[in-house]
């Protein structure tokens, strides 16, 4: 069983086998999403925590103590044991491999205990355990420029079943969810795609459109208008990456808004990016996306503008630059280029020989216990004294002495004496290594920009919102300004969006206005980045917003746009 669980484990580091497809179970009105780690694909087969299940109604009991448990459905009973590595079946059949212990949880194969609960197991564009009557498209009528209409065969409201958006020429509504029907015939100009769970239609009219709708008990009707276009301008940067910019309201306000979105499946990435000189230096985001070749770029990180380092974590190609900072959102990527907006306690700690200190700063000339400076430093390593120095070259100890500058193959630890009675056994070529902890994050951090407030969690604002705020002066909460916003929209776009503010024709937001900005498109994960003053986009060289300092901010980290490695 061990050795099993083993290679299992072994496997799924090799083969980064972790999606950011859902998990989505419904069960005629009930619709319950799950993402990672809830669940997790292995092998063709998704597997899913015993929460997933009790969610779903089922009564599990389960013993940590004995490795084993049961699942209760009427008069039948799907037992399994861990040590066994085994599911029965009313304690006659056994099945093997639908048993995947990890990171001290039970995970169980969904389509067995789905269908054990009655559920039938799909897969289309997410992993689908259905149960019920889906709402069925029976009609649908198109007149051509003018007029789309979809008639339902559904028992309850239609309203949450769909939406609707413009994109420059095109429209696009998303029903969900949603089967069509067996005799349902589609109009001519209509481009249809479907999972069985999940319709996307799509009109491309050439031109600029604008729409609207009334529901009328089981039809939704669409009429279309040609008009002068909000996108002001709008282009594809590359296959996977487009930019946009547009002219908006909330009640009263009018709003000039910027959008960059990246698909995840593209050949594109965010990266962190700073000054030529290094961290510590300020630059223009214009200068950073240059240097990188990058295809754009928005401000990133909060930063001291006298000392010029960043404010929070930094981590690029998995190496960190910055620490946490009180427990502020980041926007991650992983090494399987899924991306995360993480609200957790973090922190970097550093391994000298067998044991670890927590860093309390890097890159940044700091008086605290543990201090790091990495290659990307800008400035000379301040000598201080009553400190012990260590110089590490590809994770050894290659010198215990103060260097101005770090090996470009490793780091330098700056730490006080007050540790010398821990540290008098270290010799040369002892193991030093970096390490990020993230907490409940299981997943290993490629790259990472922090920032916040965080606004929207699994398609909500946040639940802990008034702690948030603490976290924050009162000007970025109350103050309408500028804002520089990253967001998560299925299936997966990963979207940064530059608000202009303090100007006559757009006025910027407040936190509580942004929150209900971004609900109102779709978003499922969202925060801030720096704003204000600091906010700005850059396309192909070119400021696209109209930021408050003509030229541009100057900032400490930025964000690029750049072709994955």
């Amino acid at each position: 069983m061990k050795k099993t669980l083993l290679l299992l484990a072994i496997f799924l580091l090799l083969t980064g086998l972790i999606f950011t497809q859902e998990l989505v179970v419904i069960n005629n009105d009930l619709v319950l999403r799950f993402r990672e780690p809830s669940f997790f694909i292995f092998d063709g087969k998704v597997f899913a925590e015993l929460s997933v299940f009790g969610k779903m109604g089922a009564q599990i009991v389960y013993s940590k103590v004995t490795g084993k448990g049961y699942i209760v459905n009427d008069k039948n009973v799907l037992s399994f044991d861990i040590n066994e590595d085994t599911i029965t079946l009313n304690f006659i059949k056994k099945l093997r491999d639908g048993i995947f212990p990890k990171s001290g949880k039970v995970y169980l194969d969904a389509k067995i205990v789905g269908e054990f609960l009655n559920y039938s197991f799909e897969k289309g564009w997410n992993y689908y355990l259905l149960k019920g009557k889906l709402p069925k498209i029976v009609k649908i009528d198109y007149i051509p420029g003018r007029s789309l209409s979809f008639t339902l065969d559904y028992n309850g409201s239609i309203k949450n079943l769909f939406h609707a958006e413009r994109k420059a020429s095109s429209f696009e509504v998303r029903f969900f969810p949603v089967e069509l029907g067996r005799d349902l015939k589609v109009p001519l100009g209509l481009k249809i795609s479907t999972d069985g769970v999940a319709m996307v239609l799509e009109i491309d009219f050439g031109k600029p459109v604008d729409f609207s709708q009334i529901v009328a008990g089981n039809t939704v009707t669409f009429s279309f208008r040609l008009f002068s276009s909000e996108y002001e301008d709008y282009k594809e940067l590359a296959p996977g990456v487009v930019w946009y910019r547009k002219k908006e309201k909330l009640g009263k306000f009018n709003l000039k808004v910027n959008y960059l979105e990246i698909d995840k499946n593209s050949e594109y990435e965010f990266l962190p990016s700073f000054s030529l000189q290094g961290l510590g230096k300020l630059a223009k985001v214009d200068e950073m996306v240059q240097k990188e070749r990058a295809l754009a770029g928005v401000n990133g990180n909060y930063f001291d503008p006298v000392m010029g380092f960043p404010i929070g974590l930094v981590v690029r190609n998995g190496k960190v630059l910055s620490v946490p900072y009180q427990g502020r959102p980041a926007l991650v990527e992983t090494f399987s280029g899924d991306y995360y907006i993480v609200s957790v306690m973090s922190e970097v700690d550093v391994k000298i020989k067998d044991r670890f200190f927590l860093v309390n700063a890097i890159n940044n000339p700091s008086k605290s216990n543990v201090v790091v400076y990495t290659p990307e430093y800008a400035h000379k390593i301040p000598f201080l004294g009553n400190r012990l120095y260590f110089v590490v070259k590809n994770h050894r100890i290659s010198e215990k002495r103060y260097v101005s500058k770090a090996p470009l193959n490793g780091f330098v630890i700056s730490i006080t004496a007050n540790f010398a009675e821990y540290l008098k056994d270290v010799k040369i070529g002892d193991e030093a290594r970096i390490y990020l902890n993230m907490g409940s994050f299981p997943f290993t951090v490629k790259n990472a920009v922090e920032g916040g407030p965080r606004i929207l969690e699994n398609g909500k604002v946040i639940s802990y919102i008034e702690e948030e705020k603490k976290r924050y002066n009162a000007g970025i909460i109350i103050k309408r300004a500028p804002r520089t916003i990253v967001a998560i929209k299925p299936p997966s776009k990963l979207v940064f969006i530059v608000i202009d503010g303090y100007q006559s024709d757009s006025s910027g937001l407040t936190f509580e206005e942004l929150a209900d900005f971004l609900m109102e498109k779709g978003y499922i994960d969202a925060m801030c980045l720096d704003g204000g003053s600091s906010s700005v986009m850059i396309v192909e060289d070119k400021i696209v917003n109209e930021p408050i300092r003509r030229g541009g901010p100057s900032i400490s980290v930025g964000i690029v746009i750049k072709k994955k490695k």
